[in-house]
């Protein structure tokens, strides 16, 4: 079994290894699941932490030596099970807030999981502009959507479609990479102004991908929402304008 699967379903790529390698090799130590897995001890600590945290694995202490096992593979179906009830209680209560939300009317659409993050990341190709605008970038967000992030810019630049992203140093080596491209602008912003919550606007749509253990997306259509953060946008790129350390990136053409 392959763990780009398991990353499909929100795992990182260190949790899938080693939640892989339990399911495998039954009880295991630390020391064993480093060798096995080739990751850094303090990697493999991280990722059983989440996994237990999210009740993929368990810890029993032999002799003073911790011992880890994976749970019933079943517990994937019922975290998600329980994940998609949290996800009904947050649409049934965005309906209630949509049906007083005066004449405007506005269309929501929420996606879970990594392949629900790659098909909202997918509609920013649909935009009739020709332009995106994009900030909020956590630092590992490149290693979660590494299997399709490359054919998406592929795409993106062969219908040369105009992005814009705007981050913080923490995602210097992304900014870099980003300015190699055609058709593409990064910038760096002071770290205040950067969020957890990767969100890109275009046309009238606002995208939003949140981070957390299972990514989701929202995407919101709304001609007044979209004005309103393409607005904050241009203040953040006014205010990464003024930045010295933006200099050296070419501007290919004006956003605005």
């Amino acid at each position: 079994m392959d763990t780009q699967e398991l990353e499909e379903f929100g795992f990182t790529s260190n949790e899938a290894k080693v939640y892989l390698a339990l399911v495998r090799l039954g009880e295991s130590t630390a020391s064993s699941l480093t060798k096995i897995t080739k990751l850094h001890r303090t990697n493999v600590y991280d990722a059983l932490d989440r996994l237990i945290k999210n009740g993929f694995a368990t810890q029993i202490t032999i002799n003073n030596t911790k011992h880890f096992n994976a749970t019933d593979p079943d517990h994937l179906r019922k975290f998600h099970e329980a994940k998609k009830l949290k996800l009904d209680g947050v649409i049934n209560h965005l309906k209630i807030l949509e049906k007083y939300n005066g004449n405007t009317k506005n269309n929501l659409s929420m996606f879970e999981g990594i392949k629900g993050v790659k098909t909202a990341i997918y509609d920013l190709l649909n935009t009739k502009s020709g332009k995106i605008y994009t900030y909020g970038n956590p630092e590992d967000i490149t290693e979660r959507v590494k299997f399709f992030i490359n054919q998406f810019h592929a795409l993106r630049r062969e219908k040369k479609i105009m992005h814009y992203h705007l981050y913080s140093k923490i995602s210097m080596n992304r900014i870099d990479l980003l300015n190699a491209m055609d058709h593409t602008y990064a910038a760096i912003i002071p770290e205040e102004y950067n969020t957890p919550v990767t969100t890109s606007i275009y046309d009238n749509k606002i995208h939003f991908l949140v981070w957390s253990e299972i990514p989701m997306a929202i995407i919101i259509e709304s001609e007044i929402m979209a004005d309103t953060y393409r607005n904050f946008f241009k203040v953040l790129f006014e205010i990464a304008q003024k930045n010295p350390e933006n200099k050296q990136f070419k501007l290919e053409q004006k956003p605005f």
